[in-house]
């Protein structure tokens, strides 16, 4: 690879399908008779309309949930809850996002709010109260391109431990595919908690060093005093009498892959260590006259921007990956939310007798909202903490949100005759002062799930401003 930073996903995924860009779809995150089909997609032809509902409609417009991934996009059979309507939802397409119209019988909310009718942009949550929960998402309608060595169960773990099924995700590891065949120096940059060792450690799985095991050190770990023996060792005896002989992990990481995590948190100084070791493999153990060399390959990872690290250590990483939060992959959540219940509840036995039926947890369709919509900051393991949290908090047996578990929408109090969340229009008022009427800050600071209940909000109060709004 001599490319020094991969185009973004979107940008790669287009070039794939012949420069194709995203469509508003439903994501489903919830599914009260069948939550096996959660992560299944919803695509309306660009301005066209259709009926989603209970079994086969025999008209035209009938609308079914697909599974995307790269090389085939597999339409599902038909929902089967005897609570829904044949017609429950007519969907159309609309350039703003999906107008989503309720024809059935089972009520429907957007955002919490009950509803007849909508237009859902990226973000909103659509409920058929109590059988479906959807998220609004943008996506690439379809994959061309097939990945080779990926045929793990819909919405499981891959064979490198990687959960989802969003174009991002896909488009990771189509990176690890062409990635792990090189041997230049990899960085991958990305917010704590996004999974830097799980991709470091596929980088190692799907390499020709892959014989051998990854050899893996937090560098912020080592002093700077024992910088140079933790990273080449040294001789018997020195620097003191009695010092056992040390390979280093340079040595140890010999026909291998080294993994140095948090490599931005070195100082300057000791990152200059690494310049010769990078460049051919050469280094000396301490009291070692003579010169050694390690093929290997160098893995560092990084929640800092790319500009902590010395421009000439930079200029070593010649292949850099930089991997999205969970905002860029909010369709993932729910997966991710299962895969996580299932490692507790093998850890924990208790929490699987309580909380699953089989192999599926039993989740409450409010906590799933939530989850989708928070904004979160350490990501992978921010939501892994929100979940012990609920698990155990939650009184019945179903993982529901409860008070303290980190979740914004518990800020919110709705008003159980409007619907709408009761918040005072002095308070709202001073927020959006504060921000200089700047919506798009507003709202996640009064806790709501998106713009758009902000600005029912305002309607209500009767709040106007002639300034734009982001």
């Amino acid at each position: 690879m001599d490319e020094t930073t991969l185009a973004g996903p979107e940008k790669r995924w287009n070039r794939q399908n012949g420069g194709r860009s995203e469509v508003f779809a439903l994501c489903l995150i919830w599914c009260g008779h069948t939550p096996s089909r959660v992560g299944e997609i919803l695509l309306v032809d660009t301005f066209g309309s259709g009926f989603l509902g209970r079994g086969e409609v025999k008209s035209p417009g009938r609308l079914r949930l697909r599974q995307i991934r790269p090389g085939r996009s597999r339409e599902m059979g038909p929902l089967e809850s005897p609570s829904l309507s044949r017609k429950q939802l007519k969907i159309t397409m609309q350039r703003e996002g999906i107008q989503v119209q309720n024809v059935g019988r089972c009520r429907m909310q957007v955002d919490g709010v009950e509803t007849s009718e909508s237009v859902l942009v990226e973000g909103q949550t659509l409920e058929v109260v109590d059988e479906l929960v959807f998220l609004c998402v943008r996506t690439v309608p379809f994959f061309e391109k097939e990945l080779a060595g990926y045929r793990h169960e819909f919405g499981a773990p891959d064979r490198f431990g990687l959960v989802g099924e969003s174009a991002v995700l896909w488009d990771l590891r189509d990176q690890i595919e062409r990635v792990s065949i090189g041997t230049s120096h990899v960085l991958i940059s990305g917010p704590s908690g996004t999974g830097k060792e799980l991709v470091a450690g596929a980088l190692h799985q799907n390499s020709s060093w892959s014989g051998k095991a990854l050899v893996a050190r937090n560098a912020a770990t080592i002093p700077e005093a024992l910088m140079d023996a933790e990273l080449f060792g040294n001789i018997r005896d020195y620097p003191n009498a009695g010092m056992p002989e040390r390979m280093g992990i340079v040595g140890a990481a010999n026909g291998s892959t080294l993994f140095l995590d948090e490599v931005g948190e070195l100082a300057e100084s000791l990152q200059a260590h690494l310049l010769r070791v990078l460049d051919g493999g050469e280094y000396q153990r301490l009291g070692d006259p003579s010169v050694r060399r390690s093929k290997f390959r160098l893995i560092g990872a990084t929640n800092r921007e790319t500009s902590a690290l010395k421009e000439d250590v930079l200029a070593r990483f010649r292949v850099r990956l930089e991997l999205a939060g969970l905002d860029a992959r909010r369709q993932d959540i729910p997966l991710l939310v299962v895969h996580l219940l299932r490692k507790m509840a093998d850890e924990y036995p208790e929490i699987g007798r309580r909380f699953f039926d089989g192999s599926i947890p039993r989740i409450a369709p409010g906590l799933m909202c939530a989850l989708v919509t928070h904004i979160y900051t350490t990501h992978i393991r921010e939501l892994d903490r929100i979940l012990w949290a609920c698990t155990e908090g939650s009184a019945g047996d179903y993982v529901e949100i409860v008070s303290g578990c980190g979740l914004e929408i518990e800020a919110v109090v709705v008003d159980e005759k409007s619907g709408q969340a009761a918040l005072d229009k002095e308070v709202i008022e001073r927020c959006l002062e504060k921000h200089q009427w700047n919506q798009s800050k507003v709202w996640p600071e009064l806790g709501l799930r998106n713009r758009h209940q902000l600005a029912r909000l305002m309607k209500k109060h009767g709040i106007h401003s002639g300034r734009s709004s982001a």
